[in-house]
């Protein structure tokens, strides 16, 4: 049977549309068929008129075999494609749209395809700057355009690994994917921290009494960085943990139990069950 507003497939004896909530057919069969009260002569007197039976209600959205899913989008045929290529496994039928790569996870592991891309492509337009900077400096800043360029050589090279690793432990389902983000967080911060101190170090063996005028500027700045690297990996982190389409798409709480920080946290209910392994 279908609904004849929407036309959404519904079961059998469906009263009213789960999706749109229009009546069926089979409600005005019931209402116009032989149960209806006519007036019926009881024991000498007519029988009241009984009350109006209450509307069916019917869940605006269910779990069942006759759950809508929204048809598969030229994205979730892309993210298909690449599961099959990266050997992602999951044998549980879609019966969710959860179940799906979507909302901010998407967000999350496409971000980081982007990032995996146009990071080589940003070291490379500084590598041209640092080349220009070379010439206009020749003889004087040498040794340190020469730490600079292999800074940005291996910085741009980690963060492109580092991003399509996030990418393809998402896709792939990967129960490790958490912990692996949890460590890029504490290495990103802790890069900083070092870089900092390198950088400081650097200035006052060869500024001397001039470089007191610039580390200010360059603690603020990397406290500045520390706080807001460090906000930034922990909401992802709650949202990773909290979110039930992370726990629905992964059909596992392991990804929770390998986490460094939140493994005791309390997973939350999947839309569906879980995967076999």
């Amino acid at each position: 049977m279908f609904c004849g507003n929407c036309g959404k497939k519904l079961p059998d004896d469906a009263m009213f549309c789960p999706f749109c909530g229009a009546k069926t057919d089979l409600y005005y069969d019931q209402e116009s068929g032989s149960d209806a009260w006519d007036g019926a002569w009881d024991g000498g007197a007519y029988a009241e008129e009984p009350a109006p039976a209450a509307p069916v209600q019917q869940p605006a959205y269910t779990y069942s075999e006759n759950t809508y899913v929204k048809p598969e989008s030229g994205l979730d045929s892309f993210t298909n494609n690449i599961q099959a290529k990266l050997g992602a496994t999951d044998n549980r039928p879609v019966t969710h749209e959860y179940q799906r790569l979507g909302g901010w996870l998407a967000l999350i592991a496409y971000g980081c395809l982007a990032g995996a891309i146009l990071t080589p492509i940003e070291g490379v337009i500084s590598l041209m700057g640092m080349s220009s900077l070379s010439s206009m400096f020749a003889g004087y800043l040498d040794n340190m355009i020469a730490v600079i360029t292999l800074f940005i050589v291996i910085v741009c090279g980690a963060t492109s690994y580092l991003c399509f690793k996030m990418f393809s432990n998402i896709l792939k389902k990967d129960t490790g994917f958490l912990r692996f983000y949890e460590t890029i967080g504490i290495v990103y911060i802790g890069v900083i921290v070092l870089v900092t101190i390198v950088a400081s170090s650097y200035m006052q063996a060869t500024l001397g009494e001039y470089a007191s005028y610039l580390m200010p500027s360059l603690t603020g700045n990397t406290i500045g960085s520390v706080i807001s690297a460090a906000l930034i990996f922990a909401g992802w982190t709650t949202y990773f943990v909290k979110s039930v389409r992370v726990r629905t798409y992964f059909g596992t709480d392991e990804y929770i139990r390998k986490s460094i920080f939140c493994k005791n946290v309390t997973p939350p209910v999947p839309a569906v069950p879980d995967r076999d392994f």
